[in-house]
């Protein structure tokens, strides 16, 4: 895996950090937190309080 770090991490931190994302980007379901049905309010009032981007970010957060 390719990634950049700032600020550069010592090799220790940098080999935690790596396994860390690996460990996340393995499962296929996002962390419980970005599944959350209060992170899904949120955003729809925050990009569409009238409720016109509902259908939109509906497809996002369902991944769709």
């Amino acid at each position: 895996m390719d990634v950049e770090i700032r600020p550069e991490p010592s090799p220790e931190e940098r080999r935690a950090l790596l396994a860390s994302l690996e460990r996340l980007l393995a499962d296929p379901e996002p962390p419980a937190a970005y599944r959350s049905r209060w992170r899904k309010q949120a955003l729809l009032e925050n990009i569409a309080p009238d409720g016109a981007g509902e259908l939109r970010i509906e497809r996002w957060v369902k991944g769709g």
